[in-house]
């Protein structure tokens, strides 16, 4: 989205499109820099607060066009560890990873940009000093969420800052540091390790395992505000205004019984959406093209959104497909992992859609 500022850079200044010169000029900045990278390493920490606080730390490495290692250790759980050799993703947890295709249009989302983000919507807010390094600060302002952004002089976003209403409702941000560009990285960083086992199909550890591992019954669902495959925004609170219940499907293109559910929800939400009924698919780790493309062709009309790590472990997928049914309070009304017909519409009924 960000291509037609680097195309006619010299038009940034009268575009009538954009809520802030300033702010158009900067991502325009960002974008080409990200551009130009031949390999992107540093330290991140990301923090989560509200109902589902955690801290994560660790290290990340970039080089294009698919390569990448992302080192996580939370604060409660086991070290997390990505792996992208240019053709697949390997999510490592102990001696067992799984694997998934590499999603092409997010290997280098805050290099070029924000992810998901309308960038004419930012408007720029002065500068910050934090630790002796002077940030431009761009801020976007959605419903009840704020992002702020925070450009290095080098034109790299080093800091992403979300809040939910005045911050006491939660919030999450992402911090760069000890960023080095266009090193050397060494080929083992994007090689599986040796002695990993291949974890079990979805459903082969057993539905009552894994069901017991989702959020419970009465929990306030975590807020999501992610990007869709056309370069739009949706937000959990967008999904559930004016609805009775949306039914939050979390997914990929590579599963087959994802993709063998899907026509039963767009038959649900055919039939009930006039009475209230929403439906959001969030898919793991596939493009904007292969979502499109498969859903155009499925004939699936509801809304897809692009996933993150933090939401998959906020609501503590393990196994795919996992659906959580939210009524309009926010509050988790029923949740699964595979397609549960009789449970998902006993649920419904019971929030008066029938």
């Amino acid at each position: 989205m960000l291509l037609p500022l680097l195309a006619a850079p010299a038009l940034l200044a009268t575009a009538p499109t954009f809520a802030d010169d300033k702010a158009a000029a900067l991502l325009a900045e960002v974008a080409a820099r990200g551009s130009s990278l031949k390999s992107f390493s540093a330290e991140v920490t990301m923090t989560m607060t509200g109902p589902q606080s955690q801290k994560m730390s660790g290290k990340l490495l970039l080089q294009p066009p698919g390569f990448g290692r992302v080192e996580f250790t939370p604060d409660k759980g086991e070290k997390i560890l990505m792996i992208l050799d240019g053709k697949s993703t390997y999510s490592i947890t102990g001696k067992k990873f799984t694997k998934t295709p590499v999603d092409m249009d997010g290997i280098w989302p805050f290099l070029k940009g924000v992810p998901g983000a309308d960038p004419k919507k930012f408007t720029s807010v002065g500068t910050e000093k934090i630790e002796e390094t002077t940030f431009d600060v761009l801020e976007l302002k959605e419903a009840s969420q704020t992002l702020r952004v925070y450009i290095s002089p080098e034109k790299i976003i080093q800091r992403f800052r979300v809040t939910v209403g005045d911050g006491t409702q939660g919030g999450q941000e992402l911090v760069i540091s000890h960023v080095q560009l266009d090193t050397e990285l060494a080929a083992e960083n994007f090689t599986l390790p040796t002695g990993l086992e291949e974890a079990k199909a979805p459903g082969a550890e057993g539905l009552d395992a894994l069901n017991a591992k989702l959020l419970k019954v009465g929990t306030t669902a975590p807020a999501f505000n992610l990007g869709t495959p056309t370069g739009g925004k949706l937000s959990l609170a967008q999904a559930l205004k004016g609805k009775k219940a949306v039914l939050v499907n979390f997914w990929f293109f590579n599963c087959g019984p994802c993709r063998a559910e899907h026509p039963e929800l767009q038959k649900l939400y055919t039939s009930l959406k006039a009475k209230g009924f929403g439906l959001v698919a969030v898919d793991q780790g596939d493009d904007s093209k292969t979502i499109t493309d498969y859903m155009k062709k499925a004939g699936l009309t509801f809304p897809a959104v692009k996933g993150v790590p933090g939401t998959f472990t906020a609501y503590g997928v393990q196994a795919f497909p996992t659906n959580y049914l939210v009524g309009a309070n926010g509050k988790i009304l029923y949740r699964s992992v595979g397609f549960d017909e009789a449970g998902l519409k006993a649920a419904l009924a019971k929030a008066g859609l029938k």
